[in-house]
């Protein structure tokens, strides 16, 4: 056996936090919401301290981050949970919310799909926030699968339920609900073509396609002659197209 001095890539250990400076308990409140939001019955309270989480029990979920800023996770943050929402709506997309127990090992997803250990550890105002920015906000999730979820079990569904009618009436705007995780394979210049609802502006999806075709046809370094480059723009801004 041929022995090699490989390192593996060092990870992380994954663990959720308590921060103390931030838990009202050590400022004498008798606050233990945080335990009862806990599925797995993680969370025990010493006299007048923080929460102790037993890493044994503890399944990861976050729901203790959506319940109490005085969580945080090694491995995945309400900042970076927030980020990767608002990026999954660049180029007009919804940002479709679901967790990584409703993703299997076929799927290949989309890049405005954000897979979180659980919806429940988004608290109402992360949600509310989404909302507020104007960002198209659906979630993907098999309510059966919630109710029989090993990592956070039914008490979950209840709670990101709470969580997002809560948001919605702060904010009087919708979180709608996608029947299908989108996949990396529907992705495309084309691919809004076939998500074009009532409410789709279809002029405009065209418009920029087109400028997405000139602009790839720019920094490959294709000549386009002026005199044509402007009646082909004049003639699709003035053509009505019917659909």
């Amino acid at each position: 056996m041929t022995e090699t001095n490989e390192q593996q890539p060092f990870q992380i250990p994954q663990h959720i936090l308590v921060l103390r400076d931030l838990c009202i308990r050590t400022r004498d409140a008798d606050c233990t919401r945080c335990g009862e939001a806990c599925p797995k019955d993680a969370l025990s309270f010493p006299e007048g301290k923080p929460p102790v989480i037993d890493d044994a029990a503890c399944s990861l979920c976050g729901i203790c981050q959506g319940t109490c800023d005085a969580f945080a996770s090694t491995s995945y943050t309400l900042t970076q949970a927030h980020a990767d929402a608002r990026r999954a709506v660049m180029g007009a997309r919804p940002a479709i919310i679901t967790c990584v127990e409703n993703v299997s090992e076929q799927d290949d997803l989309a890049s405005n799909v954000v897979a979180l250990p659980c919806l429940a550890m988004l608290p109402a105002e992360l949600w509310a926030a989404l909302l507020a920015e104007g960002a198209d906000v659906q979630v993907s999730i098999d309510m059966e699968r919630c109710e029989t979820c090993a990592k956070a079990g039914g008490a979950a569904q209840a709670l990101y339920a709470e969580r997002i009618a809560q948001a919605e009436e702060w904010t009087q705007r919708n979180v709608g609900f996608a029947p299908s995780l989108p996949q990396a394979a529907d992705e495309g210049l084309f691919a809004g073509l076939a998500n074009a609802g009532a409410d789709g502006d279809r002029r405009s999806l065209f418009t920029d396609m087109l400028s997405q075709l000139i602009m790839s046809a720019l920094v490959a370094g294709v000549t386009i002659s002026g005199k044509a480059f402007g009646k082909n723009i004049a003639t699709s801004q003035s053509t009505n197209i019917v659909h």
